[in-house]
């Protein structure tokens, strides 16, 4: 993980309010990342609560899938 920024990606941030990290994380971040957010949302499926496919059927389930406090379970 790339954890040292310039003096002028500072500036950057300070003048437009966001900052892209080309190569932040490397490939196996990445994936260990990945890895851990699908565990994570398929613990959180299995439940009944902190997510919105209660009614699978509902337009809302249908348009994209929600799991709340990830981070609760890894």
């Amino acid at each position: 993980m790339r954890t040292e920024l310039s003096e002028d990606q500072i500036h950057f941030y300070r003048d437009n309010g966001f900052l892209v990290v080309e190569g932040f994380l490397s490939p196996s971040e990445l994936e260990d990342w990945r890895e851990c957010t699908e565990a994570a949302i398929e613990q959180r499926l299995a439940g009944q609560s902190l997510h919105n496919q209660q009614d699978p059927d509902s337009f809302y389930s249908q348009v994209f899938l929600q799991c709340l406090r990830l981070a609760d379970t890894h």
